[in-house]
This record gives C-alpha cells, structure tokens and sequence, in this order.
C-alpha cells in the first residue's frame, strides 16, 4: 500500500504438542497389570518363608480413555508502515487458543451432597466413590487456554552509527489449569473441584500483563583529530538492553484439605480459602517480607470450596538494564584487539520472585496461607524468599583476533 510503505500480514496455524509418553509408562505399573503388596513383620533373608496377611495396594493412576493430543490454534494480524528516517513501526493483534490441555485430578474423589442453593458439601467422614481403592492419580485432556495480545514495535534500522528497537506487549492469557507437568512451583496441576474444570479458569501462571523491551547500538564516530588520538577515543561501539514486564499470577491455597473431598494426588493441597468480607484495605502490600496481606481470607466452611480463585494475586515485576562498551584496535592486518566491558544489571535492582511456601512444605499448589483447621495464617505466607535475577556484574575482557 502507498507506495510499498505499508505492508499487510495475517497467518493462522493450527499446532499439536506430542503427549508425554510417561502418561502411558506410569498407568502400565498399576492394577490391574501390576500388583504391589506389602507384608507386614516380614522375616529376613527370606520375606516370603513366612508371609503375614498381605495388605493390597490401593492406590493407582488412571489416564483418560483415548486421551486427546493437545493442540493450540494461533493466528496474528499485523500492520507495518515505513516512516522517514530509516524507521519502522508494526502494530499487530496476536491470539492463541489451546485445547485438550493435560491435567491432572484426583480420580477417586468423595461423593459430594449437593445443597439447595447448589453448592457442594462433602460430610464429615465423606468416603470415596470406589471404597475399594485409595487415591488415584489420573490424567485427562480436558484443559483449556486463551490468549490475546495487542503488539507495537518501533525499529530504527543501522544508519548514521546507530540503530534502535523497541518492543511493548500488552495481553491477557487464560487457563483452566496450569499443565499438569508444571514449570511453576506455585501453581497447582490440579483443580480444586475435580469435575468442574471451569471453576477454575483465570489467570494463566505466565501471564505478564505488560512487557517493555527496548535495545540500541551507538557507535561513535571518528573524531577530527590527530591519528593517535582519533584511534584512542574514536569508534567505540555503546550498546544496550532493557526488559520490564508485570508480576506472574500465584495462588494461595490451604495447607490440608479443608473441602474434605479427599483429594490427594498428585498433591493434596488444591483447596482455597474464602475471602475475608470484613476485609478492607489493600491485599497486595509490595513488601518483600509480606507481598500479600493475609487478613484478606479467612478458611471456608468444613466440607466446602473456598470462593478465592485460581491465581488470584499477582507478584513482583521484573525490570533490568544491560549496558556494553567495546572497542576493536587494528594492530596490522589480519591482527586486532578487543577491548570490551560489560554491566549486567546496572542499576542493581532487585527482581523477586513470586511469593511462596518455605522450602520443606507443601508447594506444588501455590502460596500456603492455612496450614492447618485452626484458621492461624502462617508466619510465612506472603514472604518472598528469593530473587530471579542476579545483583549487578561488571565484566571486563579483551580478545585477541589473528
């Protein structure tokens, strides 16, 4: 369009992901294949001379009949414009939607009584739907994903020394689970009612609302000055890259299972609290030591879901500046030297992690506010215990090439 100065792209793909072959390598170790019994007061060396009452396995995994590959459908429209000087500008609308998302869920859960205003409620001494068996830890295809995200970009191409390109992403991305081989240590595989997966959609864990990235090359130009010195002070290259974008989404979660669903596997702490009505004020505090206030929740009702939902609170953003200076001396051809300094993180600004549990508790379903029926938050919840990033560096080197 005008002249070859804009220009109009659009794709659409559809895209499928293998399935994990250890889904099918586990569940072949299980009844009704295989058989673990264990023998109580067994004698050594030989277990088998005198066998007690055997006590049978009870617990398994289970995978979905015909389980579905996963597959996401991507599609982006962009438009592109050349502006004078060497410049170009892009604005593009990019989504994704995922299906067939592998989960994880609690396979022999408690029956639930379904109360007059529709809620669920699992009694005291709630039993499992199949008596026979313990906890089974299964896998299903039944996960969802969405995706959208509005994309400006501004590049200066090389000319006059120096280039320059700039980057910023604003999107939202939804998820009813978090894969259930998660990367996240505070994010839960599991749902928190395991028939309704939708009770669970809401912020994906790598949803960062806003990212900013920016980078240049300046080289400075010869000085108009004698040989010596114009090859001393002239044809340094400055160059740089800075990155900023929002905190991820985390859960908060209790520490047992309050919901009384006997849900335990893969990990037994997929209940979430209630928030507090009385609560008044602002949840997130920003403090390292207290990220998140606690007083917001409060445990639900014995035998009950918890209202908060899945990756409700946010955490820290990340923002980083890399700086670098080099020079190359000619010494006689084909020999050169460079001299070159590096600053990683140069303002050195702390980047933290996401809230989570200390090391040693339960974490694999997010941040523990709860950690038993009494009701006391813990002392840790909302504490961030670590950075992602590390302090600044400065890095000197110089090469030598022939």
């Amino acid at each position: 369009f005008s002249g070859s100065r804009s220009v109009l792209r659009g794709g659409y793909g559809i895209f499928y992901n293998p399935l994990v072959v250890n889904l099918y390598g586990n569940s072949r170790l299980v009844p009704p294949f295989v058989n673990t019994v264990v023998i109580p007061g067994a004698a050594f060396p030989n277990p088998l001379a005198r066998p007690g009452p055997r006590i049978p396995s009870t617990t398994g995994q289970s995978i979905e009949f015909n389980l579905s590959q996963p597959y996401a459908h991507q599609w982006n429209l962009q438009w592109q414009q050349a502006l004078p000087g060497d410049w170009v500008a892009k604005i593009a609308y990019v989504g994704n939607r995922g299906l067939h998302i592998i989960r994880s869920i609690e396979g022999n859960p408690a029956e639930p009584v379904i109360r007059p205003d529709g809620r669920k409620f699992f009694p005291e001494g709630s039993v499992r739907r199949n008596p026979k068996f313990g906890p089974i830890r299964g896998r299903t295809s039944d996960g969802n994903s969405w995706y959208n995200s509005l994309q400006l970009s501004i590049e200066k191409h090389y000319s006059e020394g120096w280039t320059f390109q700039g980057s910023y992403t604003w999107s939202k991305a939804l998820s009813t689970n978090d894969s259930s081989i998660t990367a996240f240590p505070s994010q839960s595989s599991n749902t928190q009612d395991p028939d309704d997966i939708y009770l669970d959609k809401a912020l994906a864990a790598f949803d960062a609302r806003h990212r900013l990235v920016f980078n240049f090359i300046y080289q400075v130009p010869s000085l108009a000055v004698s040989g010596a010195a114009d090859r001393l002070l002239g044809g340094w290259t400055f160059s740089g890259i800075a990155s900023f974008n929002s905190g991820l989404p985390f859960s908060v979660i209790n520490g047992f299972n309050s919901s009384r669903n006997l849900q335990v596997t893969p990990n037994p702490i997929s209940d979430r609290p209630d928030w507090d009505p009385d609560f008044t004020g602002d949840i997130i505090q920003g403090d390292p030591a207290q990220w998140f206030n606690p007083d917001a929740f409060q445990l639900a009702q014995p035998g009950f879901y918890g209202n908060v939902p899945r990756n409700a609170l946010t955490g820290p953003g990340f923002a980083n500046l890399d700086l670098s200076l080099r020079k190359t001396f000619a010494i006689q051809e084909p020999h050169q030297l460079e001299l070159r300094a590096d600053l990683f993180n140069l303002f050195n600004h702390p980047n933290f992690a996401t809230p989570r549990s200390p090391t040693g508790a339960q974490v694999s379903g997010g941040v523990v506010v709860f950690p038993d029926a009494t009701g006391v938050a813990a002392g840790s919840a909302g504490q961030i215990f670590n950075t992602v990033s590390d302090s600044r560096q400065i890095q000197f080197s110089l090469r030598y090439r022939f």
